[in-house]
């Protein structure tokens, strides 16, 4: 389960690296809960990253980024109107209902949005690890993922 495809599939909107959350933050106020729920999956990873290097934490599952993450969108609630909390709500619900499912395998398109359809293997651990090329890595695994933010000087 990657965390992005996961908040493609809610949001209905392409979010698959940092430049396709980033053109969102554009149009801020068209897009308040994508915005929230972009800016909270990158703190919750930030934070988990945080923990795995400097508090010894463990990595367990890409869940728990869309657990936290959830609990996050949760208590963000109170800055949005009250339209957008009752859809805010229901992102969270889906959230928390994709962590709760059991891990599939399958086959994803190696690079989406484009004709090629070189394909990859994608797994709940392995999709979490694989970092895009513009952040210097081709990891395979969430060991790669995290080697690479604990490593990366400051």
């Amino acid at each position: 389960m990657s965390t992005w495809l996961t908040c493609s599939e809610i949001l209905q909107v392409h979010l698959s690296d940092f430049e396709s959350v980033a053109k969102w933050w554009l149009c801020r106020k068209k897009h308040t809960i994508t915005n929230m729920c972009t800016s909270a999956i990158i703190w919750t990873i930030w934070k988990l990253r945080n923990s795995l290097c400097f508090q010894g934490g463990v990595y367990s599952d890409v869940k728990v980024v869309l657990i936290r993450a959830a609990g996050m969108l949760r208590r963000w609630k109170v800055l949005c109107k009250e339209a957008e909390s009752t859809h805010l709500e229901e992102v969270v619900v889906a959230l928390e209902q994709k962590a709760k499912e059991s891990p599939r395998i399958g086959w994803l398109p190696a690079s989406l949005g484009t004709q090629g359809m070189t394909m990859t293997r994608v797994t709940s651990s392995s999709t979490f690890g694989a970092l895009p090329a513009s952040l210097g890595g081709a990891g395979d695994g969430p060991s790669d993922f995290i080697n690479f933010w604990c490593s990366a000087t400051v």
